[in-house]
């Protein structure tokens, strides 16, 4: 459930500022100048702004004469009735694009552009319930610097209005300005010395809680659901309404931030001081509460404290972790709020009131939304009663959450959820070693076929003569083919295998041939039988014819 307070819960007189300063008070425009200006077609350009600035003008204009009808206000007389808007609010006029015609259904709108919205320069209160319908970038640009006398502003973004669950948490709901809260305060809020109420609720502002000075009629302040952080180390001064207004008692409300540390002294601060959600040290005792905050969203409760990662739920055996301790691991103190006094104080653990332990699903402790994981422990005491928890075999890995509670002062408004982490460890791998990056090959060639020479084939070779033996003298060559006998005349035609071998020291063939063979001549070998047979044959044949020339004789 939101902290901000609704418009709805604000009171009919939170915009009334008695005795304001007279030369604050803007001059009206008179009806020939704004007349002159023409249909506000041209001047408020935003289609979106001005159909949801004529519907809020509707129910506050009043008849020009009595007994005479309301008007109308459209884009042709909206000029004429400037003077008469004192609020812009969407709690119960929504932002929508205008209706072709009124049998069309309502859709949702989006202000992109805020010119001409400085033409209403008598407004006391602006309130947008639903700043999603609002540009980022015209929020950055947006300044009520043309409105003297606003008392109200109200800018709050609770996510979608139709979410099953009321009582989802603006933290899960935020718009992302990502500015700081002063700087942002600064411009929205130049000159404007009547403001009494100022919310920027989820808008995502960031820094550290804003000074208000410059609001010296400032009592209520909401800046829940942001970014704010750091610790606090002063709160500003807010201003006590008369006693016929006890309804307005002061509120200062910085719910669902990231403050931390402890609280300051906090005997000057005159009014309720909420600041649940956060991660505050301090409890307060002696605080007075607003009207409108109940006993259960006031003050300080779910502080959250994350304390880590302790250990891995599937490890045998289960070590148990010690909730008791969780709780006092940290060094809280109690203050009370009328006289600033803080001492120390020790948390302990809720245990009577189930669910002890919770399984958390979001980003942040959340009651309303997170599982009992209770079951998934197993639940002892030590000799010194603390309580102990012991994962088991089913125990999922994930963020758990308990709540402590001060010790010497239980009923004081706060309360403590500690954080703890189960995280599953993947057994340690021994990494393979590392395989050596083979060299880059070239990439192979396609073979070219290769020019070839056409050969001529060699006639076939004339065999050289072999030598023949010759006779001394001028006698007659034995070896003569004339002189052989025809059986074997065919015998020296053949090519002996020794006729191209010579000795190293055989005697060029240029020579004249030897008519004796010498030591060094190389004989025929003893399987050549050629050349004896032709000796022979041609004795034989010598013999004869010397022995027919003597017959002759």
């Amino acid at each position: 459930m939101s902290l901000a307070l609704s418009a709805g819960a604000l009171p009919a007189n939170a915009a009334t500022v008695s005795n304001p300063p007279a030369t604050t008070h803007p001059t009206t425009a008179s009806r020939t100048t704004t007349t002159d200006l023409g249909n506000a077609q041209a001047w408020l350009p935003d289609k979106t702004l001005r159909n949801w600035i004529e519907k809020n003008l509707q129910g506050q204009v009043a008849p020009t004469e009595a007994g005479a009808p309301t008007p109308t206000i459209t884009d042709a007389n909206l000029a004429q009735y400037l003077s008469q808007l004192t609020s812009l609010s969407d709690a119960n006029i929504p932002i929508t694009q205008p209706r072709a015609s009124t049998t069309d259904l309502f859709q949702p709108g989006k202000i992109t552009d805020w010119t001409g919205l400085d033409k209403f320069t008598n407004l006391t209160e602006f309130t947008v319930v639903e700043a999603d319908r609002l540009n980022l970038t015209g929020l950055h640009q947006l300044s009520f610097s043309f409105a003297p006398q606003l008392a109200v502003l109200q800018l709050q973004y609770g996510g979608d209005t139709q979410a099953p669950d009321n009582s989802q948490r603006l933290w899960n709901r935020q718009l992302d300005l990502k500015i700081p809260a002063q700087t942002f305060i600064d411009q929205l809020l130049p000159n404007n010395p009547h403001l009494t109420t100022l919310e920027l609720s989820g808008l995502g502002l960031t820094g550290s809680i804003p000074h208000l000075d410059h609001f010296p009629l400032i009592s209520n302040v909401r800046l829940n659901a942001n970014h704010l952080s750091g610790k606090i180390t002063a709160l500003p001064r807010l201003h006590e309404q008369p006693s016929d207004q006890s309804d307005q008692s002061p509120l200062l409300s910085v719910g669902q931030n990231d403050l931390s540390g402890y609280l300051p002294d906090l005997r000057s601060l005159n009014g309720t001081f909420a600041y649940d959600q956060n991660h505050l040290l301090t409890s307060l005792t002696n605080l007075p509460q607003h009207p409108n905050y109940n006993d259960n969203h006031s003050a300080g409760y779910d502080q959250s404290f994350d304390v880590g990662s302790l250990g891995d739920p599937s490890t045998t055996p289960a070590q148990p972790i010690n909730l008791s301790a969780l709780v006092q691991k940290f060094q809280w103190q109690v203050q009370d709020a009328t006289t600033g006094q803080a001492t120390p104080t020790r948390l302990k653990l809720i245990t009577n009131i189930p669910p002890v332990i919770l399984q958390m699903k979001g980003e942040h402790p959340d009651a309303d939304h997170d599982a009992d994981a209770t079951a998934f422990f197993k639940l002892t005491q030590n000799a010194a009663g603390d309580t102990l928890a012991t994962p088991t075999a089913t125990t999922p890995a994930g963020a758990y959450w308990i709540t402590g509670l001060p010790n010497d002062e239980p009923q004081a408004p706060y309360s403590a959820n500690i954080i703890f982490h189960l995280t599953k460890t993947s057994p340690a791998v021994v990494p393979p070693l590392p395989t050596p990056t083979p060299k880059p090959q070239p990439e192979p060639q396609p073979e070219l076929p290769q020019p070839t020479t056409p050969t001529t084939p060699n006639p076939t070779p004339t065999p050289k003569p072999s030598v023949k033996p010759q006779l001394s003298g001028n006698a007659t060559n034995v070896t003569s083919p004339s002189l052989l006998h025809p059986l074997t005349n065919h015998l020296l035609d053949r090519p002996s295998k020794h006729s191209a071998t010579q000795h190293p020291t055989q005697a060029s063939t240029s020579r004249p041939a030897t008519p004796h063979p010498t030591t060094n001549q190389i004989l025929p070998q003893t399987g050549d039988h050629t050349p004896w047979l032709a000796i022979l044959l041609g004795g034989g044949s010598l013999l004869g014819l010397v022995g027919w020339c003597r017959k002759l004789h």
